[in-house]
């Protein structure tokens, strides 16, 4: 079930975001103060409100509602009726996405390129072919091959799929950085894939 939910400013009780989420969502903005990406005027006001000794206050504001679709609309509902600044008049709010959902990247020319330039130093003849293996293995076994794996990078910047109780098994508490195997949607995943060991 979802749940529309607003941070507060404890320094002007003001909401100065909204949002729509289930389960421990409304959480993750204070968790990922740093992920200033997604919204950095957000991040800002948090961080904020944290350097001055303080927490923001998180309150839902609806609760228990079946589906998505009707969540966003009343998401919607609540962001303009406060507004979001420098783009409804008088507006509060840091929310930048018009119709609450998030806004479609923008692919302009230049970040293409980088991903293209990406994609052409990732996909190695060997990791194209460890890619067919997966994919054939995966068409035969009906969509099932992959199922119960963790695609994880080794230390020399390989990639591969072992099972997901091996992953689970591996010792955490060592750095990151020293882990034979890391998953490779994790940061230092990333970054075994564009470093050269």
């Amino acid at each position: 079930m979802y749940y529309i939910y607003e941070y507060i400013d404890p320094r002007t009780n003001l909401p100065f975001y909204i949002g729509k989420g289930k389960d421990t969502r409304m959480y993750d903005h204070v968790r990922s103060v740093q992920a200033k990406r997604e919204n950095p005027d957000k991040a800002k006001v948090i961080q904020d409100i944290i350097d001055a000794g303080l927490f923001p206050i998180m309150r839902e504001i609806e609760s228990n509602i079946l589906v998505e679709a009707d969540a966003y609309t009343r998401e919607e509902h609540y962001i303009l009726l406060h507004g979001r600044q420098g783009i409804d008049p008088n507006g509060i709010l840091t929310n930048k996405s018009l119709h609450s959902q998030p806004p479609t990247p923008v692919w302009d020319d230049a970040k293409k390129k980088k991903h293209s330039e990406f994609n052409a130093s990732y996909w190695t003849e060997e990791r194209k072919t460890a890619h067919r293996v997966i994919a054939k293995e995966n068409a035969i076994k009906g969509g099932q091959a992959s199922k119960g794996t963790v695609s994880v990078v080794g230390l020399d910047g390989t990639t591969k799929r072992i099972p997901r109780e091996h992953y689970l098994a591996i010792d955490k508490s060592i750095p990151v950085n020293k882990q034979e195997f890391v998953s490779a949607a994790s940061k230092e995943g990333k970054r075994r894939l564009t470093t050269p060991p």
